[in-house]
């Protein structure tokens, strides 16, 4: 975990290490990469944000625009 609170009621930020393997002989298939996912709770709902680049600050720069889109469909949001 990266980050937690920075947006929303709640808010998580998950880097994801990977790399790929070949299903016929589990050898690696190449470097992998890095995906990150940002998580956000207004209320009772919750939206997923997933960027395939290792860029922190632009996802986190993104959330709350969507914490905001949110707060359009969430009764009472802040």
């Amino acid at each position: 975990m990266l980050a937690e609170g920075f947006t929303g009621d709640e808010s998580v930020l998950v880097r994801q290490q990977y790399v790929s393997v070949l299903d016929s002989t589990g050898e690696s298939a190449g470097q992998g990469g890095v995906a990150l996912y940002a998580l956000i709770r207004m209320r009772d709902v919750i939206t997923v944000l997933y960027l395939q680049k290792d860029q922190p600050e632009r996802i986190e720069a993104l959330a709350p625009k969507a914490a905001a889109r949110l707060c359009v469909v969430v009764p009472r949001c802040r």
